[in-house]
């Protein structure tokens, strides 16, 4: 029959299988053995496999190290309370209204024009300013002020108080042994000092109006923290968390708390009385140490 020529071996007539020498079948075969019974070039393929398994390793590796490797704006980047005398520290934290630049300055479309301060009327016969006193828009924290006084300063203690000698003993003014007054006289009116015409601090049955028949709505707006206020009429005021000052002109809670002084004067000497709101949507009135430097928002009829 001759021989016949089957992938790269011979079959003679009588069954002997003989390799052909001659085949590149065996080539290949030899090639095979010799790489470990893989071709060339899945060889070649499971480098290239191994080298993209490292890269993603590498790239999960530096993605961790972006989100979790020391960022320095975690959890204790404020202290949530207020702090005794003791607490008080040379540090300033001057804050730069710079980092707003690229923020509309009514993002919530609260006012008609840029010309601020304007008049908003929030019900019961009652208009409020859309900002802070020293603030030129909504979302500006504005300057701080000591209870009954009238300009900002460097310093928010007792020893820098205008109406004490020196500690919170000694009260000249708004003290019941002296003058029995009930309210802050207009002459001590931060708000009338400052914007003049019909503006004043409000009194506190009018901020109770304005906690209970009003929404409050915690929101950020770029780099500020603070309570959108909506009327039952749907006009609406932003009141910035701007903390309080302390000591050297320190600021605490910043875009965690707001303080806002009123003119009511409680009976309890060396206090004023205020209202409070936080990032836990909770809002009510108190009573704090009155040197210390909270904002003011100023309302006229």
């Amino acid at each position: 029959m001759g021989q016949i020529e089957d992938k790269g071996y011979s079959i003679k007539e009588d069954g002997t299988i003989v390799r052909d020498t001659k085949s590149s079948k065996v080539n290949q075969l030899k090639d095979k053995i010799s790489n470990g019974g893989n071709p060339k070039h899945k060889k070649e393929g499971r480098h290239s496999y191994m080298w993209i398994l490292l890269f993603i390793i590498v790239g999960i590796i530096i993605v961790g190290i972006a989100m979790y490797g020391g960022g320095d704006d975690g959890l204790s980047s404020d202290i949530k309370y207020q702090p005794s005398e003791e607490d008080f520290t040379n540090d300033d934290e001057q804050y730069n209204n710079s980092e707003l630049s690229e923020v509309s300055q009514d993002p919530l479309g609260l006012c008609p024009d840029v010309n601020h301060p304007h008049e908003i009327d929030m019900g019961y016969g009652l208009k409020w300013a859309c900002c802070n006193v020293g603030a030129a828009s909504p979302i500006e924290y504005g300057d701080y002020f000591a209870y009954g006084e009238i300009s900002p300063k460097e310093s928010y203690r007792w020893e820098s108080y205008k109406w004490c000698n020196g500690d919170g003993n000694s009260m000249t003014k708004y003290d019941d042994d002296i003058d029995n007054l009930s309210r802050l006289e207009l002459s001590d009116d931060a708000a009338r000092f400052n914007w003049g015409a019909s503006w004043r601090m409000p009194t506190e049955p009018e901020i109770e109006i304005l906690l209970q028949d009003c929404d409050w709505s915690w929101m950020s707006i770029g780099s500020t923290y603070g309570c959108k206020v909506t009327s039952q009429s749907g006009n609406a005021i932003f009141f910035p968390a701007a903390g309080y000052c302390g000591g050297n002109d320190y600021k605490y809670n910043k875009d965690h708390y707001g303080w806002y002084w009123v003119s009511t004067v409680p009976s309890l000497d060396g206090f004023g009385r205020s209202f409070v709101f936080g990032e836990n949507n909770k809002q009510t009135t108190e009573m704090h140490l009155r040197y210390m430097g909270f904002s003011i928002r100023p309302v006229t009829k």
